[in-house]
């Protein structure tokens, strides 16, 4: 199978996992021992997306990809970004997010990384993606900590 030029690489343990932007009849996501040979590949994560940035944390290869090639057939805006965990050992694909610009989020992700089952994202986007990035209903006052003290109890007592 064709495997376009790879953009980014990861390791897992004692594999190597490469990946190309776009699988026009090929794989995307290539996974070879540490001489180079092919154990295992994946075609696309959706339509002509492949793997944009890769990172794992040893158990998962996390797979991150623009969703301007796929995102009008899913009724998703062209901007959309996602991110794919592939399980190093079974090779289960399963969607980690699907991240569509909003009002209060802008989107502009140049890179992940990965440790401990979590992924961390590097956004450049062209205004501050933090501008506004919650609202006041998102915040869940009474399982904020710290909460509130309640209020003491008089010291003295005021006598008019």
């Amino acid at each position: 199978m064709l495997f376009r030029s790879p953009r980014s690489v990861c390791i897992a343990g004692d594999k190597v996992f490469l990946g190309a932007p776009v699988a026009e009849s090929g794989v995307s996501l290539v996974e070879c021992d540490t001489d180079g040979k092919k154990l295992w590949a994946h075609h696309s994560f959706e339509a002509f997306t492949g793997a944009w940035w890769l990172a794992s944390d040893g158990k998962t290869v996390f797979v991150a990809a623009p969703a301007n090639n796929f995102a009008r057939s899913r009724g998703l805006d062209t901007k959309t970004e996602a991110i794919w965990g592939v399980d190093v050992a079974t090779k289960s694909v399963r969607t980690v997010a699907m991240l569509p610009p909003s009002s209060t989020r802008n989107r502009g992700l140049q890179g992940i990384a990965a440790r401990d089952g979590k992924v961390f994202m590097a956004i450049r986007a062209n205004d501050n993606w933090l501008v506004n990035a919650t609202a006041p209903a998102d915040v869940d006052i009474q399982n904020c900590v710290p909460g509130y003290l309640p209020k003491r109890k008089e010291r003295l007592d005021r006598k008019s």
